[in-house]
Order: structure tokens, then C-alpha cells, then sequence
């Protein structure tokens, strides 16, 4: 509960911040943090027995779920693309 929380306050100060800009930290420390973040959670699903010991059972599930899920949003991504560009092009 606590990290959806975080999420949506996170959301709110960035919606009452909008119109203001904000160059707290150059672009290549936010990708800095980011590279940390995903190495920590790393850290912890590997380090947790569980999620190890079940991997061989979900992983192939979990794989197909992503890929699938990666590739209706490439889908959607384009089809988007598509809709409002074609305007676009009629007009000019």
C-alpha cells in the first residue's frame, strides 16, 4: 500500500508542479538512479528462495505475459501513430 501512496503523491506534486521547470539533477543522474534501482530489486528477487526455488514453474509464464504485453503496446504504440498522423498527411 505504502509505494502506491508514493506513486500518487509523487503524481499530485507533479501535476501542481507542472508549469514550473525543474532542473533539479541533469538527465544522466535520473538514468543513473533508475540503473541503481533495478539493480537493487535485482538484488532482492534473487536473493529470495522462494521466487528462485519457483522460477523454473512461472518463468516461461511470465516471460510469454511480458513478451505478449510488450508487443500489444508496440501494436497499440503504432496503430496511434498511424490514427493521428494520417491527418496529417491528408491536410498537407
Amino acid at each position: 500500500m505504502t509505494p502506491l501512496i508514493v506513486l500518487f503523491c509523487s503524481i499530485l506534486a507533479g501535476f501542481l508542479l507542472r508549469r514550473r521547470r525543474l532542473t533539479l539533477l541533469p538527465p544522466a543522474v535520473f538514468n543513473i538512479v533508475i540503473w541503481l534501482l533495478l539493480f537493487l530489486l535485482g538484488l532482492s528477487v534473487g536473493s529470495d528462495r522462494n521466487v528462485i526455488d519457483n522460477l523454473s514453474r512461472y518463468g516461461v509464464s511470465a516471460l510469454i505475459i511480458g513478451g505478449l504485453a510488450t508487443a500489444g503496446s508496440v501494436l497499440a504504440a503504432y496503430l496511434l501513430y498511424k490514427i493521428t498522423t494520417r491527418n496529417h498527411h491528408d491536410e498537407g
